[in-house]
């Protein structure tokens, strides 16, 4: 899963991903709205859940209705949803937002533009079967 507003970025992230895991899907949410409302599925415990849980959530920092950083803090209080795989993808080169960044707990960070071949190469170490504190998805 991708929170991103800018659609080169997404292309390029999903490009990424696929030539990591070919047999990955990647869902590009465009808002922090829309990503509170994917992720709710499964904080809630619902049988009724409609999506999969993504092994790998990527969030830029800076949305149209928001911070990144918001969604990433809700996400670790959430039991479903707190040890998943989370990178933020920023082109931001603010310290503060480095800063920021060290409290939420991340797999990765990553500077845009993204070097396609460098994240290629992370996406393909990541494993998918597994959330980031060893439980199986």
């Amino acid at each position: 899963m991708f929170v991103e507003d800018d659609p080169h970025d997404a292309f390029l992230f999903d490009r990424a991903l696929k030539r990591a895991r070919p047999d990955a899907q990647l869902v590009v949410l465009c808002t922090l709205r829309a990503a509170f409302a994917y992720l709710a599925e499964f904080s809630n415990f619902s049988s009724h859940q409609v999506h999969t849980l993504p092994f790998l959530v990527a969030v830029d920092l800076t949305l149209p209705d928001g911070r990144g950083s918001d969604l990433i803090r809700w996400m670790r209080t959430q039991p479903a949803l707190k040890d998943l795989h989370v990178i933020i993808v920023t082109g931001s080169r603010d310290p503060k937002d480095a800063d920021e960044a060290s409290t939420l707990h991340l797999t990765s960070f990553f500077i845009k533009p993204m070097e396609t071949a460098q994240l290629t190469a992370w996406l393909a170490t990541l494993p998918m079967a597994e959330r980031a504190g060893g439980k199986p998805q």
